[in-house]
């Protein structure tokens, strides 16, 4: 019922925002607007070098073929003599039997205009490439945020690459608004859990947003990393990586995502998940739970209760930005 309240709170100061502005002209920019009212969920989720978190391939629970919408990227190198060098992280976990969701993958080369494209829950073909692991092709101000906007990957993955991506390991609010100002994208709010943050973009005309997850960056994180069991999660029916679940539980759990960013989502005409490596798979997990809704009293409605949201007339979120949203310990 808590988070029942904070929701109602949120799409009450969503709602007024919205009537001051009826007459507002978006129709440059038009997107399609959920029914308010309707459970929320993830519109597009787009990854980049994140590693396989589920035991078995894990569906969509909302679309009719199980897809996830979006897209899963992550990247090589052809080298000479037959090797190719890949992100060493995505098939991290695949020893452990641990899969990728169901969903769009495109392999970039870098260096290169080449793009392979595997469809949902299927893997790339290979060819007769000799497969080297590498650390750089993971890194990601070396390799993901630079590289992944050279290539036309569509729409929402083009666009996560250029805006979200590049800000989802900041911790400075500032910073982040200074970097997509240009891009005409604001940042409706922070939250940081004590380890990780998220951030929530807004483009003030689709009302489109963004929900960021960071990579990992801390001990803490490389310790959850290497928590392998295979535990419930959300009432979803595939057992999911206990590292990777407590990092979502601990972001969305924490207070400045429960009081700040958590009752803007009914505020969003649409909602994209993005994420780097472990951010990444953190974004697949939070999408997944959202799409999966349980009720109260069923299996996982605990995991759901903190990050579910249902759908307000979407508006223009102007809330403070900056600093003053959320405190982050300087090291």
């Amino acid at each position: 019922m808590r988070g029942l309240l904070v929701l109602s709170l949120g799409a009450s100061s969503c709602l007024s925002l919205r009537q001051g502005r009826q007459q507002e002209n978006r129709s440059s920019k038009a997107v399609a607007f959920h029914a308010p009212g309707s459970r929320g969920e993830v519109d597009g989720l787009v990854t980049v070098g994140a590693p396989a978190g589920s035991d078995g391939v894990m569906p969509y629970p909302r679309t009719t073929n199980g897809c996830f919408p979006g897209l899963r990227i992550q990247s090589a190198r052809q080298l000479w003599f037959g090797q190719q060098q890949v992100d060493l992280v995505p098939p991290l976990t695949r020893p452990f039997g641990f899969s990728h969701p169901n969903m769009w993958a495109a392999k970039i080369f870098v260096g290169s205009k080449r793009v392979d494209i595997a469809g949902c829950g299927e893997e790339f073909e290979r060819d007769q490439s000799v497969e080297v692991p590498s650390g750089i092709l993971h890194d990601e101000s070396m390799t993901y945020f630079p590289e992944t906007p050279k290539f036309n990957l569509g729409r929402l993955a083009n666009l996560a690459a250029r805006v979200p991506l590049p800000q989802s390991t900041s911790s400075n609010p500032e910073e982040v608004t200074e970097a997509i100002l240009p891009f005409g994208w604001h940042l409706a709010a922070s939250a940081f859990d004590g380890n990780s943050m998220s951030h929530l973009l807004q483009e003030p005309e689709t009302l489109e947003c963004f929900v960021t997850f960071r990579g990992s960056k801390t001990f803490q994180d490389w310790v959850g990393n290497v928590q392998l069991l295979k535990v419930d999660f959300c009432g979803l029916p595939q057992k999911v990586h206990k590292g990777f679940r407590d990092n979502l539980r601990g972001i969305i759990a924490s207070e400045d995502w429960q009081q700040k960013l958590r009752p803007l989502l009914p505020s969003c005409s649409k909602v994209y998940a993005v994420g780097h490596s472990l951010g990444g798979v953190t974004a697949q997990l939070f999408a997944a739970c959202a799409a999966q809704a349980p009720e109260e009293g069923q299996e996982g409605y605990e995991d759901y209760a903190l990050l579910g949201w249902t759908r307000g007339g979407a508006c223009r979120t102007e809330l403070p930005v900056g600093v003053t949203q959320v405190k982050v310990p300087r090291s």
